[in-house]
């Protein structure tokens, strides 16, 4: 019996691909976070900078992990025929409507924006300054392709 919930826990969490969502999540978090301290921090240093351009710049790998993520399903699982029916509907839908990397998009279209906007309002703007707002422009190529490169994610042949 023991084994049994294991193999439902399990299959879930593969089709669903929780753990790689909960990842490009909580990158998402960290980076808005990163920013709104970049954001309000007056006199930031080159070494605070690099700290925060790196933060920026794994983008690119994060993305990725969310890109190279696929079902893996074992073939001895015992779960039943309409669960996982059931859970790959559920994962083709999710896939299909793309919502992580909508919300990955939107919310760095707005984080672009106020940057924007806080670079404009500057009277002047120091070296390490204008190094991490370059990192944080320069990134849009890999945040835009974790939307781009995502969609059906999932195995199941709907």
């Amino acid at each position: 019996m023991r084994h049994v919930i294991i193999d439902y826990i399990t299959y879930t969490i593969s089709m669903l691909r929780i753990i790689p969502r909960i990842i490009i999540g909580g990158y998402t978090f960290l980076l808005y976070n990163t920013y709104l301290w970049f954001t309000l921090h007056p006199n930031l240093t080159m070494a605070q900078a690099g700290v925060v351009a790196t933060i920026f710049g794994i983008t690119a790998p994060v993305s990725k992990i969310y890109h190279s993520s696929s079902v893996k399903v074992d073939s001895q699982s015992k779960v039943s025929i309409s669960f996982s029916e059931y859970i790959t509907n559920i994962s083709y839908c999710l896939d299909q409507l793309r919502i992580i990397p909508r919300f990955v998009l939107i919310g760095y279209s707005i984080l672009l924006y106020n940057t924007y906007v806080w670079f404009s309002l500057q009277s002047t703007i120091s070296t390490a300054q204008a190094a991490v707002i370059a990192t944080i422009f320069g990134i849009t190529a890999p945040v835009a392709a974790v939307y781009h490169n995502s969609g059906n994610m999932s195995n199941g042949d709907q």
